[in-house]
């Protein structure tokens, strides 16, 4: 910086706001997000401050002499443009697949786009991928019957860039299979309401000769306008900022951030239920965490099971003090949460451990397929012929007596195992070479625990005795559930009981 330059520094109370700094003759001097500073010689210049469609300019005249000048803006604009044409306009693909007299269905849009090697890129100049890079898509019931094939419906190009298909469907729950690698599909959980339903976005990036979709960087909104979020900055900046905190497990965000996801959140419920997420991660009273829940409860149902595990959770570590009870609280959880940070909470809640031991409930498969995700709670469509659906469905006393089996010690179960084992198997070559011989005939949850364990005595050696909590080291190795692991255990105990299994 000369003698004869002065520092100017450009800034806004909305930190995702594009701010500018150009002279008279309007050639750019530098551009940020929420606030620049650049040294400039004396003269006149322009700074801006850009959201959305909204643009706000100030005149900036430097003397000779000056050292520090300061440009500050307020709030730019509304986050989404309230011209009623461009809305309409917005809502056109999904409208023309919506048949007339059907007002009560709902609809799921998914979108795809190209984008680099894992690189998040949101920038709309981003190409749309040719129509079949929707095959494999589907539209499923959460069991994982296909409803819809969605890379046979028709496909639009959005304005955000996105090759679209919009999938009409009546209210309830669905999974969207998406083609991960090898023919396998990961099922993810989605509720179609009339006035709130779900588009889906997903980055596609390059892999050898084929495009493998980017499921951390995968962008879910309720935003009737069905890509309203790519044409809001500062909310599609504040969603980003919110699933980067919840992959890393932190709740701490600036309070810009959670002002974008409160009040945006009447326009977008998915935007409560990020800032819900990050309230439970940061594990701090709140006065807003009431208003939220009530308020993301009256959009999307109070029985949505991330509310339903939030307000649980609430209650138990007193985050909420005075919260009201609602349906959903005390019955089963209709559908696994949609984020995966509230389904490792789930398995925290004692009094819910039961409902992912029941084979005809909707937390069974998740639980012994999980998929291993920073922000979304997704898992492995199980295969017709799976093992791992081969648990009889039981009902009654029959399944209370199950239940009450499987809740028994893990470390006894555990330790009933290794004596079974540590005779001809007590050598961790020894049980490879028996999983080898094994493995096509083990589900899919038996293999995770299989080569946890594996992984565990190579690493421990743990010898004739089990250290205290190996249990739970190899629950969260094999990434399941504490009871799904005891009644893994069960069955492989009785495996080994039958020397010709």
């Amino acid at each position: 910086m000369s003698s004869s330059e002065t520092k100017v520094q450009v800034s806004s109370a909305d930190p995702f706001a594009e701010v500018s700094l150009v002279d008279a003759h309007y050639r750019v001097r530098a551009s940020g997000l929420g606030t620049i500073e650049q040294s400039l010689p004396p003269g006149l210049y322009v700074a801006r401050a850009r959201s959305g469609d909204v643009t706000q300019q100030q005149t900036l005249r430097i003397t000779a002499g000056a050292t520090e000048e300061h440009v500050r803006f307020g709030e730019v604009g509304l986050l989404r443009s309230s011209a009623p044409e461009e809305i309409a306009s917005q809502q056109a693909a999904v409208a023309q697949y919506l048949p007339a007299g059907r007002q009560d269905d709902g609809w799921v849009l998914l979108g795809l786009r190209g984008g680099g090697r894992g690189s998040g890129e949101t920038s709309l100049a981003s190409a749309p991928l040719p129509p079949e890079s929707l095959q494999g898509f589907a539209l499923c019931t959460l069991d994982g019957e296909v409803v819809h094939d969605l890379g046979a419906l028709p496909a639009t190009v959005t304005p955000s860039g996105h090759q679209a298909v919009v999938a009409v469907a009546p209210p309830g729950w669905y999974a969207l299979a998406i083609p991960v690698d090898q023919g396998r599909r990961a099922l993810f959980p989605l509720r179609v309401q009339p006035q709130w339903s779900p588009s889906v976005f997903i980055e596609m990036r390059p892999d050898e000769a084929a495009w493998r979709p980017n499921l951390d960087t995968m962008q879910v909104s309720y935003d009737p306008a069905e890509w309203g979020i790519y044409r809001n900055p500062q909310r599609l900046r504040a969603i980003e900022e919110a699933r980067r905190a919840l992959a890393r497990g932190r709740g701490a965000q600036t309070p810009e951030v959670m002002g974008i996801l409160y009040e945006q959140g009447f326009e977008d419920p998915m935007l409560g239920l990020l800032a819900i997420a990050l309230l439970l991660a940061g594990g701090e009273a709140s006065s807003a965490f009431t208003e939220v829940l009530e308020n993301t409860g009256e959009l999307l149902g109070h029985d949505h099971p991330d509310l339903v595990i939030a307000r649980a959770v609430a209650r138990r570590d007193r985050l909420a003090p005075g919260l009201q009870r609602h349906r959903g609280d005390r019955g089963a959880l209709v559908a696994p949460p949609l984020l995966r940070a509230n389904w490792d909470r789930l398995l925290g809640l004692k009094e819910r451990q039961g409902e992912l031991l029941d084979p005809a409930g909707p937390l069974f498969a998740p639980a012994r397929n999980a998929l291993r995700a920073e922000v979304w709670m997704l898992w492995w469509q199980a295969p017709p012929t799976s093992m791992a659906f081969a648990t009889p469905a039981a009902k009654g006393p029959q399944q209370q007596r199950r239940v009450k089996r499987a809740a028994g010690s893990a470390e006894a179960l555990l330790a009933e195992l290794f004596s079974k084992w540590k005779g001809r198997l007590s050598d961790p070559r020894a049980v490879r070479s028996w999983y080898n011989d094994h493995w096509m005939s083990l589900s899919a949850v038996e293999r995770s625990v299989v080569r946890a364990y594996m992984q565990l005595t190579e690493l421990d050696e743990p010898g004739r005795t089990l250290p205290k909590g190996y249990a739970s080291r190899l629950a969260k190795v094999a990434d399941v559930p504490l009871p799904v692991l005891k009644e893994t255990l069960e069955r492989l105990s009785k495996r080994l009981d039958n020397p010709s299994s």
